[in-house]
């Protein structure tokens, strides 16, 4: 892990066997208890598709985030439109995929 210093938090970095960030830990100070925890995860094509979220650093996930792809681009990350009604959402995903 390696631990930088920002605003009397400080953070940690975890990456995993592949060279990719697999998770970052908050502490208010070094050695702390941890205040957030994030764990980024990836699918077998190397793709990052989420998030597990503890923002209270508890053990207990707070938000899952995930992505959807075209191929290689990500085109929904689904928490972003979770409070547009079914059609609005899906009208988001055309005009992205469109652009």
């Amino acid at each position: 892990m390696v631990a930088f210093a920002r605003k009397h938090d400080v953070n940690g970095y975890t990456w995993d066997v592949r060279n990719r960030l697999s998770e970052v830990t908050t502490r208010a100070t070094a050695g702390g208890a941890a205040t957030s925890i994030v764990d980024y995860l990836y699918d077998a094509e190397n793709r990052w598709i989420g998030e597990n979220v503890d923002s209270t650093g508890d053990g207990q996930i707070d938000q899952e985030i995930r992505f959807a792809y075209d191929g290689d681009q990500i085109v929904l990350e689904p928490a972003m439109y979770s409070l547009l009604p079914l059609r609005c959402r899906i009208a988001a995903i055309l005009v992205k995929q469109s652009n």
